[in-house]
């Protein structure tokens, strides 16, 4: 792999980080208008440290219940046993 692809893929532009994040590009750039998600403006085009997008979105993670974590132990039981 060349150096510059590893560097575009450390600073994605807005719509690349969105896309690799598996959300919509709307939702990062309301991130970033609220200063949740810093960017760098390079030429054209906003770009993200690939290392605080994750760092955002790992921020965004809900909490399991126990409830919900027995249900799906339970489900994954079922499905792994023999019929």
């Amino acid at each position: 792999m060349r150096a510059e692809a590893t560097h575009f893929d450390q600073f994605p532009t807005v719509p690349q980080a969105a896309k690799r994040l598996g959300i919509g590009r709307r939702q990062l750039e309301r991130a970033i208008e609220v200063g949740d998600l810093p960017v760098f403006q390079v030429g054209g085009w906003r770009r993200i440290r690939w290392s605080s997008a994750i760092q955002w979105i790992e921020s965004r993670r809900v909490p399991v219940s126990h409830h919900a974590a027995a249900r799906v132990e339970e489900v994954l039981a079922r499905e792994s046993s023999p019929p």
